[in-house]
């Protein structure tokens, strides 16, 4: 447990090799217990390691999007919905690409719909942003409002 305790101080510090053992971890463990919202956290940590370079990071938060794209189709799942946006959100964030923002706010809206409380709030900055269309306040305020209703 201190081992654990030590990693997670290591990789809070900023350390690229901690965060992607993190990713790999929290991955593994994700998939045998079945939690969903532990693919968000498994994204976040690989995403940390893979923007300093760890290109093993990057290739597993690949492997991660389409594994959750595949159960999300599949499944419908809310949460995982919400996940492949977020990592899609998170990939268009380091290319800037408008079409790939429109990607993941798809991705989000459809978890945002099923009341993810997170999803409505992120698309609501999403369209109060203007990233993959132009300043869009109404529908912004809309998600916004709905995410602090709950």
């Amino acid at each position: 447990q201190q081992a654990m305790f030590d990693l997670r101080i290591s990789a809070d510090s900023g350390s690229a090799t901690a965060q992607h053992v993190m990713g790999l971890l929290l991955d593994y463990s994700t998939w045998v217990s079945g939690d969903e919202a532990g693919f968000l956290d498994t994204a976040r940590w690989m995403r940390k390691a893979a923007a300093q370079g760890v290109s093993e990071a990057s290739y597993e938060l690949g492997e991660i999007k389409g594994h959750l794209i595949m159960i999300a189709q599949i499944f419908g799942s809310a949460t995982i919905q919400h996940t492949v946006g977020f990592i899609l959100y998170y990939s268009a964030c380091a290319s800037g690409a408008k079409a790939d923002f429109l990607d993941a706010a798809r991705w989000i809206r459809k978890a945002a719909v099923q009341g993810v409380m997170e999803a409505q709030y992120e698309l609501g900055e999403i369209f109060r942003l203007g990233l993959f269309c132009n300043v869009r306040m109404r529908f912004a305020r809309k998600y916004i409002r709905r995410a602090s209703e709950q």
